[in-house]
């Protein structure tokens, strides 16, 4: 789902709290969908490696993981 931000751009609602497998390590994140903190790593739904990057926008977001993918 896609929120309206006040400045007319859109951006992807944040999902409910991820389940966290071992470590902290979060499961079932979507790419693109915020993320805390930058740096954490997840896995996607399909099992593809997730990374929390920061964006050039100042926002974390998940995004493929390339160094475990």
């Amino acid at each position: 789902m896609v929120t309206e931000t006040g400045d007319g751009s859109a951006e992807p609602e944040t999902p409910e709290p991820q389940p966290k497998g071992p470590g902290g390590h979060q499961t079932r994140v979507q790419f693109g969908y915020a993320c805390s903190p930058a740096g954490a790593l997840g896995t996607a739904e399909d099992g593809r490696p997730a990374k929390c990057f920061m964006g050039k926008d100042g926002r974390a977001r998940w995004g493929y993981d390339s160094d475990r993918g």
